[in-house]
């Protein structure tokens, strides 16, 4: 994992393989410059980045302080910038009907091919069955 470039130090981080979570640690997070910052995530075959904002806290939080939390922050701790507002929906869902399912792109509905399939085995059943028909 990098930061900005840099290859973290595995203290710099925890990572929950069983849910691929990785929790940076309060020390790194207050570090940090406030300002925007890229997180790199490196692996055998490939890379994938994503922005992280550090945003002043307001009365200079230290590590495990009290102070300079916005109402609701709950720990206090930064997040990236595609952290959003929970209003009660899942974030990954398909507009809040439950699916935890994550969004690929692909939007592609299942049912045309599946009946495009069912049509063109019954059209060679159709075609099978009127060759031996006339044999």
């Amino acid at each position: 994992m990098k930061v900005d470039g840099t290859t973290l130090d595995a203290s710099d981080y925890t990572l929950d393989k069983d849910n691929m979570v990785v929790t940076l640690s309060a020390e790194f997070l207050f570090a940090l410059e406030t300002k925007e910052h890229t997180v790199t995530f490196v692996y055998a075959d490939g890379q994938v980045s994503t922005k992280l904002t550090i945003k002043a806290a307001g009365g200079g939080q230290e590590p495990g302080g009290e102070g300079g939390q916005e109402p609701g922050d709950g720990d206090g701790q930064q997040t990236g910038d595609n952290d959003q507002k929970n209003d009660g929906k899942d974030q990954n869902s398909d507009g809040g009907k439950g699916s935890n399912a994550p969004q690929t792109g692909d939007t592609t509905n299942i049912f045309g091919p599946a009946a495009a399939c069912v049509l063109a085995l019954g059209m060679a059943g159709t075609i099978l069955y009127i060759r031996r028909k006339r044999s």
